[in-house]
């Protein structure tokens, strides 16, 4: 496995890019990044696993750099931000600029503050907990802006047709009457991809593989069995 930390989440140097950059440039410089570092370590048939902004960095991945992976698996994330797919898109425009200023507003310490704060409510595991805040501790203000600006700025649903790669995909299920909704956004935001795996893991949030490792586990074990997943190539040290 290939843990990949993106740039300037995880206390790695951030990418340059303008407070007020347009489009989607930090999601197309991560993807291209990944497909740079596959073809480096000579990898292929690969299996990339993405959650939230990782799940959108992997349908980037698959549109721009066809080939470079043989499977996709999206953990609680598609094609577009679920929280817009009722809304215009100069609403969504408008979203992603208030989100990215508010991050953008805040001192270095009150970001620090918040980004501690946030594993407490979002990690149901306590014992996990400490090591969110610590990675979530380190990440870049301005990065994390670009990152919130980008997440409901962009909309690939008219690509997904180009993937033709298997994709996996576990979506959590909240309790009550938003789990119907939950699994009508999933749909949604992943519509059109041609050969998808959806599953569901009730009484779960955002933080799948966390709140419930073993059946994480389970449903990509599936989803790698049902296509027959070999084992990456390896370059033996000369």
């Amino acid at each position: 496995m290939h843990a990949v930390t993106l740039p300037g989440l995880g206390g790695t140097a951030r990418w340059p890019v303008a407070a007020d950059a347009q489009g989607t440039p930090l999601l197309e410089h991560c993807a291209a990044a990944i497909a740079d570092y596959l073809s480096e370590k000579r990898l292929r048939n690969v299996v990339i696993v993405g959650h939230s902004f990782g799940a959108a960095v992997a349908i980037k991945l698959a549109l721009d750099h066809p080939g470079s992976a043989a499977q996709l698996f999206l953990v609680d994330w598609g094609a577009v931000h679920p929280a817009t797919l009722a809304i215009t898109l100069e609403e969504r425009l408008q979203q992603a600029e208030m989100r990215r200023k508010a991050t953008l507003q805040q001192t270095d310490d009150e970001f620090r503050k918040q980004m501690s704060e946030m594993p407490a409510t979002a990690i149901a595991n306590a014992a996990r907990v400490p090591a969110y805040v610590e990675m979530f501790g380190k990440a870049d203000r301005l990065t994390s802006a670009q990152i919130s600006y980008e997440l409901r700025r962009y909309d690939w649903r008219a690509r997904l047709g180009e993937i033709r790669i298997p994709v996996g995909a576990v979506f959590g299920l909240p309790e009550g009457d938003e789990a119907d909704t939950t699994r009508q956004q999933a749909a949604a935001v992943l519509q059109g991809i041609r050969n998808l795996r959806l599953n569901f893991l009730a009484r779960t949030g955002h933080w799948v593989m966390e709140e419930r490792p073993q059946e994480f586990d389970r449903v990509l074990q599936t989803f790698l069995s049902s296509h027959n997943q070999q084992p990456l190539n390896r370059r033996k040290n000369k």
